[in-house]
């Protein structure tokens, strides 16, 4: 892939599942998806999707919320797990998003490309470019000092936004009923 010129955001559509394997039918365990560790290496972002994955698995609309899983480095580069997931959904999609700054853009877009073409059988949603997430959230997510509990609860409505970094919550904003 061509040298990323600019910051990358990179919004996808997949099923919940798509972020773990299964090495074997007959056991019920998984490992977390190997491209989709690549990716969380490269931008340096550490994170539980085992307990994502469970709590989606366990009562998936109750527990909507958006996380913001920060790199251990920088506020810049991050991936955001949107896992509300419509009732009326029978494939259990939820939004994944990913921001990386410039030098490591080449790298995501192609590790992203092979994970969302590797793990998702259908080609539902997937888009890149600048701004991809500030202009579908109307959030700037690389400012968390900046964000004020009242404008994000007109923007995620009934859901909660968590923001983390090396796995441990840094601000909550609980906008559920």
């Amino acid at each position: 892939m061509k040298e990323t010129m600019w910051d990358i955001e990179i919004k996808m559509m997949i099923p919940f599942d798509s972020l773990v394997v299964y090495p074997s039918d007959d056991v019920d365990e998984y490992n977390i998806q190997p491209t989709f560790v690549k990716i969380m290496e490269l931008l340096k972002v550490e994170f539980d999707v085992c307990r994502v994955i469970e709590a989606l698995y366990s009562c998936r609309n109750d527990k909507s919320a958006m996380e913001v899983h920060y790199s251990i480095d920088s506020f810049e580069e991050f991936i955001i797990l949107d896992t509300y997931i419509d009732p009326t959904d029978q494939l259990d999609f939820i939004y994944i998003m990913f921001r990386s700054k410039d030098s490591k853009g080449g790298e995501l877009r192609r590790l992203t490309h092979k994970f969302y073409t590797d793990t998702c059988k259908y080609n539902v949603y997937y888009e890149e470019g600048n701004y991809i997430i500030k202009n579908s959230t109307k959030i700037d997510f690389t400012k968390p000092d900046k964000l004020y509990s009242n404008d994000i609860k007109k923007i995620i409505k009934d859901k909660k936004l968590i923001l983390f970094q090396k796995d441990k919550i840094i601000t909550e904003y609980n906008n559920k009923v």
